[in-house]
Order: C-alpha cells, then structure tokens, then sequence
C-alpha cells in the first residue's frame, strides 16, 4: 500500500506541475510561437498522468480513455519543434512545409486517439500493488507505435536545428534533448506489463521532473526570470534529497540507536513522510520569511513590488542631477524621515545621508549618520542603496555613449566643414592675391587700408581652416611659465598693455604643445585686444593646481560682456572685439574638449572678463584616450 500511495502522490503531482507550467507559459509566453504549444503538450502529459491516477483510484474507464490521448504529446511537441527551428534558424522548405501540414497531423493524432479508445486498445487489469494497470491490446501497440514515430521526427527537427545553428539556440537544443531522453526512459516504466514484465514501476515516480527539465530547456534563455526559479528548485531538491538521505541513515541505525519503532517503519512510508515535511516547509518559507522580517525589521516593509518600483523611477533619470533628487524622494517618502542623496560629491552634514560616487570605474554607496538609525531603516537603505549603485551605472554609461555620438557627429560636421573651407580657401585667395598686386598702384593711405583688409580676411580663412580641422594630440609634459611669457611678451609689445603673471615655474600640464601654444595665442589675443580698448588696460594671468585638474585663467579690465552675449561666446562666429574672425574662443573650446577638459567665462573673479582654462590630470586623459 505504501508503494501505490508514493505513486498516487507523484501523479498527483505530475498532474498538478503540467497545469501549472502550462498556465505559466501560456501567460508569459504567448507572444512567442510555438509557446502555445508547448503548453499544450505539458497540459496533455498531465492528463495522461491523471489517467494513471484515476486507475489506480478505481476508475477504469476514464482513465484508459486519458491513457489513450498518448499520441497527442508528441505531436504537441512535434508543433512546437517546427516552431522553435523555424525562428531559430535559417528557413527551410521542408520546415515550412511540416508546419503548414499540422492540421493534418493533428487530425491524424485525433483519429488514432478515436480508434483506440473505440476498439479498445487498452485494457486494464489487475497487476502488482495496482487495482487496474494498463496492458496494451494490437490497437494499443499501434497507438505506442505511432506516438514514438512522432516522437523521433519532431526530435530528428531538433536535431537538424542544431546542425544549422549556434550559441544559446545549440544549449537548449542539447538540453531538450537531454529532458526528452530521461522523459521516454521514465514514460516507458508503463508498458512492463504489457511485455510480462512483473518490475515495479519506478521511474513513474519521478514524472514531475521530465515537466520541469523540459520546459526550463526550452525557456531558460527566452524569458530570464526562470532561471531563478531554477536556482530555487535546485537549492530546494537538494535539501530533499540530503533529507531523504539522512532518514535513510538513520533508518538503518535505528536499532543501535535504540530506535526499534523506527525501524519497523518501511523505509518508502518514511521518504514519503520526509518529502511532505519538505515540500511543507517549502510553502512555509515565504510566509515565514515576512514574518521573521517584519519581527526584525518592524519598522520597514520592503517587497519586491517596492524594489521593482524604486528601480523603474530611478533608471528614468536623465542626470545625475535629477537622479539624486528622485532618490532623496523616494527613500525619505519610505522612511518616513528626511534623506540626502549625493552623487559624485561630499557634504558635511548631521541628516542621514547616502553618498554614491565612483571608484576605480566602479560606483559604490557609503551610509553616513545612519548610527542611531532602527535596523529595519539601515536595512531599507543598504537596499536602495543598492540599486542607486546599477542605476548610477546605468545612467553613467547612457550619459558616455551620447556623449561619444554628439562627438561622432560633430566631427561628421566638422569634416564637411573642413573639406568646404579648404575648397573655398583655395577660390578666394587667388582673387586675393591678385587685388594684393593691384593694391601695389595705390596711394599709401588706400593700399595700408586694403593690405589690412587682405590680412584680416587671411586670418579669417587661417582660423576657419584650423576649427575645421581634425584634432590629433601628441601629449607631452608642458612647463606652462615659459610659454606664457614668451607669448606674453608680444602682446605687450603690440597692445601695449600691462600683462602680469602668477604661475609656479615647476607648474606642468599634459598637452600636446603645438595646441596648447594655439589655446594660449588665442586666449591671450583675446583678453590684450579687450583690455587695449581701455585706458591703462591691465591683463593677469593665474596658473593654479587643484588635485587633478590645472587651471590657466585670463583676466583682462576691458569692458564687461553681457549676459545675453556670454551664454554664446564658445560658439562660431560670435565676436565681440573689432578685427575679429569669431573663431578664436570656439578653437580654443575644440581643443580643450579634445584634452578632457574645458574652457569657460566668469565676471565674478574681480575683474570685468574672465576666461578659464582647465586641464585634467594626466590620468585622466589617459583614461580618456
């Protein structure tokens, strides 16, 4: 009796693993072909199981009638087989065929199902622990028969899927497989009657796993989250099986531990009992989790809705800006306590406070005055922290990769730019050219004015050519003192203003020299034309080292910039000072943003104009590059 009680549960089982598998993939599969199918089939084996079931619980005839839908499995799978080779692989004409013959196949496997149930092709008697186990008549081998052939061609599909295919595709394949040879050594336990074979039917037992096998073979790599109910169910059928091995132990230790009860008990009632305790706890194990959590952590509720809510909001930030405010929100809303979240930065302050930044390419979290804070808090914010951490992860690389195609485009532009000037350079300079050598019959006063003119439209096709160009940097250790001075040193000499200069001899920055010497020429051109249309015009340079970045700041007393101009003085072709192309400042913003760094302008410094050069450290364009 204990035997036919394991196989009735492990029926039951089976029967209630297929409907429930069927009802998932149906639900979170339905828009993928051949998923359908496949439901079908796990639907249909645990029918076939619940006609074992029903006879072996005294009910013949509607469980020969289930017994007889055996065709109908592999036909199911034979569908979704075609399906699965067909979006796989490359389409073939045979494969497109079968699929399109289904119908057929399906009203062939109706009629052999018909035809066995109607002569019979089965019949139960009697047998072993079973009131009524099934024997096959002629109709019902012919029944076997055809279920095995549909058995072999839809595997012989799988088979040439994997010969016309590679990667995941290949894995699960092999893995089909694999489930389908233990599936047909488990399923073939029910003819040993029919062949007068008296052997118990063991592997029946063991039903429920094919299901499962089966269906994670074919989805583990089209719908992710099986794979941690995978990782559950591993966790959990070993502790069975330890458990099951320990009763097994101790069953046969009983009589020297003085157990003699224990070892009247047969040892498959003992398996049965273990495995109810087990699959008991197993239910228990969520329910008892939030209990103990809610014990231990009375003053917080965090749930996978929760995390999957604070994860959506914070990955629809669009900067680091914006996703530190959505996390202050969101985790003081929780807490029910005022929260700052700081990212890339710190602050000195008393409130609890969650600073994120970056380490070594990696973005890790630190809880600061969170001592006094209830553990339920701590726990709340070690998880949000947390998933702050990937969402910062994830915004910085979003922010990198438009950061390289706004740069890819530019160059796009620029390239354009560049082949356009080089052309227009070459047309307008012969006429140019040519009004030079006629200017040479002028009065003096009429050919200095045209010569200055020809001059300043040179410049202009000089600095067109050079913003247009392709950047190339060759970085090399730069002494920043004597170039300054020496540049500087004309400009008194033709705007005859007072130039000071405040930088460390030993000061260097990484640069290629060529390019910075054009970022100092403009600047300082810039700043001395400023600062030469007023009386006593005064310029003073500032070279100052902040950790890893160098600061070169050009101050000048010319006339103050407005507000409206200032938001455009990076840009082409905007020029405040007579004589000048509007080229000189958005070289320089090149330039620098070619060396990771950047140029800006201040009014706020203590003088009229300010425009500030900042250069990173030399790990950090190594980084870059």
């Amino acid at each position: 009796m204990s035997r036919l009680f394991i196989f009735q549960s492990m029926m039951s089982l089976t029967v209630v693993s297929g409907c429930l598998v069927a009802f998932w993939l149906a639900k979170n599969a339905s828009d993928q072909k051949g998923m359908k199918a496949l439901a079908g089939f796990n639907l249909t084996m645990a029918l076939w199981c619940c006609g074992h079931l029903l006879l072996s619980l005294d009910h013949p005839k509607t469980g020969e009638a289930l017994l007889s839908l055996n065709p109908l499995m592999p036909t199911l799978f034979l569908h979704f087989s075609l399906h699965f080779v067909q979006l796989k692989t490359v389409s073939h004409p045979v494969v497109d065929w079968l699929l399109k013959q289904m119908p057929l196949w399906y009203m062939l496997t109706f009629l052999v199902v018909i035809i066995s149930i109607v002569f019979h092709g089965n019949r139960v008697e009697p047998w072993l622990d079973f009131h009524w186990f099934l024997l096959l008549n002629p109709v019902g081998w012919v029944n076997l028969f055809y279920t095995v052939v549909i058995g072999f061609i839809g595997h012989g599909i799988l088979l040439w899927g994997y010969a016309n295919s590679q990667g995941n595709t290949r894995r699960s394949i092999i893995m089909m497989f694999a489930a389908g040879g233990w599936g047909f050594a488990l399923a073939t336990s029910f003819i040993f009657p029919s062949l007068g074979l008296d052997y118990y039917p063991y592997p029946l037992w063991l039903m429920p796993s094919y299901l499962l096998l089966l269906t994670f073979a074919v989805v583990r790599y089209q719908l992710l989250a099986v794979n941690y109910w995978a990782i559950k169910a591993i966790i959990w059928s070993s502790a069975l099986l330890l458990l099951l091995g320990l009763t097994t132990l101790l069953t046969s230790m009983a009589s020297q531990l003085g157990l003699a009860q224990l070892s009247d008990i047969e040892l498959p009632v003992l398996w049965l009992y273990s495995l109810a305790t087990g699959i008991a706890l197993w239910l228990l194990y969520n329910p008892l989790h939030k209990v103990a959590s809610r014990l231990v952590y009375p003053d917080v509720k965090i749930t996978e809705a929760v995390t999957e809510r604070w994860l959506n909001q914070l990955n629809n930030s669009q900067s680091f800006k914006e996703l530190s405010a959505i996390a202050t929100d969101l985790i003081s809303t929780h807490i029910h306590q005022p929260v700052e979240v700081v990212i890339n930065r710190q602050v000195n302050s008393r409130q609890l406070l969650i600073e994120c930044c970056q380490q070594d390419d990696n973005w890790v979290f630190n809880l600061k005055n969170w001592q006094e804070a209830s553990p339920g808090y701590r726990y709340a914010a070690d998880i949000f922290s947390s998933l702050l951490v990937t969402s910062c992860d994830n915004l910085d690389k979003s922010l990198r990769l438009a950061h390289q195609e706004q740069q890819r485009q530019e160059e796009l532009r620029l390239v354009e730019l560049g082949g356009l000037a080089a052309a227009m350079a070459h047309e307008i300079r012969n006429p140019l050219n040519i009004i030079s050598m006629a200017s040479a019959q002028c009065e003096d006063k009429v050919k200095n004015h045209i010569q200055g003119q020809l001059k300043r439209a040179d410049t202009l096709i000089q600095d067109l050519l050079s913003y247009a160009k392709t950047i190339e940097l060759n970085i090399q250790p730069v002494v920043l003192l004597p170039m300054l001075t020496a540049l500087s040193h004309s400009q008194v000499k033709t705007n005859a203003v007072e130039v000071e200069i405040d930088c460390a001899p030993e000061l260097t920055v990484f640069a290629d020299v060529y390019k910075l010497q054009q970022v100092l020429i403009n600047c300082l051109d810039n700043a001395a034309a400023f600062a030469a249309t007023v009386e006593k015009g005064k310029m003073r340079i500032e070279c100052r080292q902040l950790d890893n970045q160098i600061s070169v700041t050009f101050h000048n007393n010319g006339p103050p910039i407005s507000a409206q101009l200032q938001a455009d003085l990076f840009k082409p072709f905007i020029s405040k000072r007579a004589g000048g192309s509007g080229l000189g400042l958005a070289i320089v913003q090149r330039i620098m943003k070619a060396h990771g760094g950047m140029a800006t302008f201040s009014d706020l410094l203590g003088w009229n104009v300010s425009f500030i050069c900042v250069f990173p450290h030399k790990t950090l364009i190594e980084r870059s590059e």
